[in-house]
């Protein structure tokens, strides 16, 4: 567990999603259980029977209030938290592909780079080459 405390619960795309759904009691709960399972994500049908409705429904009723599908939240929640990594630690990448349930460093650096268009050691590097300058301490 990487969790960063309350924090990690504040979630960018989390609060974003929640708001474009209206609070919806059952899009809220999708997003906590997704939350609290980026390490080792669930599959969608296990997050639906955690959640009480059918597959199905669940994709409906996430695509018709978020206007975006569970999987792709789920994968811009994982994508986030490895940012988050990346920036507030000096954990190496191989720690954070399994702290965000990419299984692989091609896989966390293909999706990475769809969504930031740089890939994340990339990222990282000019992150902190921006906001330390030459000769002060990391």
């Amino acid at each position: 567990g990487l969790a960063f405390g309350p924090a990690s619960e504040q979630s960018r795309i989390s609060l974003q999603l929640r708001q474009t759904a209206g609070g919806d009691a059952l899009i809220v709960k999708i997003l906590d259980l997704m939350q609290q399972n980026l390490e080792e994500p669930l599959l969608i049908r296990d997050i639906a029977q955690q959640a009480g409705v059918s597959p199905r429904k669940l994709e409906r009723r996430f695509q018709q209030k978020t206007r975006t599908s569970p999987l792709a939240a789920y994968r811009k929640l994982r994508i986030e938290k490895a940012r988050q990594l990346l920036l507030h630690t000096t954990l190496p990448l191989a720690e954070i592909v399994a702290a965000t349930g990419f299984g692989s460093r091609s896989n966390l650096t293909e999706w990475f780079k769809r969504e930031y268009k740089t890939s994340p050691l990339a990222f990282r590097k000019e992150y902190y080459a921006d906001s330390h300058p030459a000769g002060s301490a990391a």
